[in-house]
């Protein structure tokens, strides 16, 4: 790949050395990125903003290719230790603290302690599936269960092996049920001894089609033929179907465009072909003003930052701008019509 364009054609160019690794990224605001390698071809240097800012970051490795340390543009390191095995035995980062870790046969972490020397254990049963977390304070601990029967699983969900059962902590318990297919279809959470039942149902294809709260409320979900929610209702114990969302719209690859609240209030949605947002308005019924209700719209520059809060249709001045150095960190979050400094931001490398 040589270049890669964005919808707008805002352009990223990429070369490779001798060894076909990436030696330069450069983005579409001409700012490059160069990358150094060892004889093995391992990543040992990055520098961002040749020629500007020039952040330098470098990276070391040991005899089993295991990263050992990493330099940050401040000069300062992150050192990274290892067993025999090349599982993480000790972390010293100057962000953290010394952090050093355990591992059982299995190669399963066991436990771990960090800087203040509080140690956190981790039991696992003979599938190497998480069974325990303890803490310092045992109050904490949460302990985990696989494949049971739990006691409030009804007559066809009763399909847990391989799947996470129960979990228990010190507030009491939550038990997991599932149907033939591995769908979850019973959650009972039992706090301070009161029991809370959360049901699911699901369509032929899989999907969620209603939830029945403690109480009885049923929310229900309405798909379309490609199987996208496109309304959701809501029925309380006793009372009759409420429309909470309908006239749900999608874009081909997913996001939701549009869609209708209950009190008939609609929120629209329109994406760029890079699928970044342009508008966001909610507008009553038959207005096409947001009438009090969200009215926003982006624009970005030519490497993906937000650089200005508009109106929806994007035809009046900014309202906000915002500012980014040469790494795409933000400087500055300015008043769009008298572009004044609400805030400003320093970085220290």
């Amino acid at each position: 790949l040589a270049t890669q364009a964005d919808a707008g054609a805002n352009p990223t160019d990429f070369t490779y050395d001798a060894n076909g690794n990436l030696e330069t990224v450069t983005d579409a605001l001409s700012r490059v990125t160069q990358n150094d390698y060892d004889p093995l071809n391992r990543l040992i240097g990055s520098l961002q903003d040749v020629g500007g800012i020039e952040a330098s970051t470098a990276f070391e490795y040991d005899a089993l290719d295991n990263l050992t340390k990493v330099t940050d543009p401040k000069g300062l390191d992150t050192v990274y230790s290892y067993n025999g095995l090349g599982d993480l035995t000790q972390l010293d980062s100057p962000d953290t603290g010394v952090t050093t870790y355990l591992y059982d046969a299995a190669g399963n972490r066991s436990s771990q302690t960090d800087a203040r020397g509080e140690t956190t254990g981790y039991g696992y049963d003979a599938l190497n599936r998480l069974t325990s977390v303890s803490y310092s304070d045992s109050s904490l601990d949460v302990a985990y269960a696989y494949d049971g029967v739990q006691p409030g699983c009804a007559t066809g969900e009763t399909f847990a092996i391989g799947r996470l059962s129960r979990i228990s902590d010190g507030s009491g318990h939550t038990d997991y049920c599932y149907d033939r297919f591995g769908q979850l279809v019973r959650k009972v959470q039992v706090t301070n001894g009161q029991s809370f039942t959360l049901r699911y149902a699901y369509t032929q294809a899989g999907q969620l089609s209603l939830m029945t709260y403690p109480d009885g409320t049923e929310v229900d979900y309405v798909r379309d033929g490609q199987g996208r929610t496109s309304e959701i209702g809501v029925t309380a114990p006793g009372g009759s179907r409420e429309v909470l969302l309908s006239n749900a719209s999608w874009y081909p690859f997913g996001p939701v465009g549009a869609w209708t609240f209950g009190n008939g209030r609609t929120l629209s949605r329109t994406l760029d072909l890079d699928y970044r947002p342009q508008s966001i308005l909610s507008t009553d019924t038959g207005s096409p003003t947001s009438g009090g209700g969200l009215d926003l719209g982006f624009r970005f520059d030519a490497v993906g930052n937000l650089s200005s809060l508009h109106g929806a249709d994007r035809a009046e001045p900014p309202r906000v701008r915002l500012d980014y150095d040469a790494l795409s960190r933000l400087t500055a979050f300015r008043d769009g019509p008298t572009d004044t400094a609400i805030e400003s931001y320093g970085y220290d490398a």
